[in-house]
């Protein structure tokens, strides 16, 4: 492979980590019942974009003529279960922030 390619595959690697590395936290401190409203958005932003990464590697894994394609790129494993429980878990404190503003008490 060229050094061009080569050197590009390797940035968008470790961008790629970054992103995740980053978000980590922004989902932990999301999760703190101190921050849960405030954070939701970042929280429903962050979980999109694992979805989204995990969305990626199963499309490109799909694409693919062999079988045993769920397999053969398996990060998807990883990410969608981690964005779908961020998507419902600020969905559910966007919910609680609604129903506190209404004066309806929480469960």
């Amino acid at each position: 492979m060229a050094v061009e390619p080569k050197l590009t595959l390797y940035a968008v690697w470790h961008m790629a980590s970054v992103v995740l590395a980053i978000s980590v936290p922004a989902l932990i401190v999301g999760s703190l019942p101190r921050h849960a409203r405030p954070a939701r958005y970042l929280v429903l932003f962050v979980s999109a974009l694992w979805c989204a990464f995990g969305l990626v590697f199963l499309g490109l894994a799909a694409i693919q003529p062999e079988s045993a394609w769920l397999f053969k790129l398996p990060q998807w494993i990883l990410l969608l279960p981690v964005g779908l429980l961020g998507l419902w878990g600020g969905s559910n404190t966007a919910r609680q922030g609604t129903r506190a503003k209404e004066g309806v008490p929480e469960q």
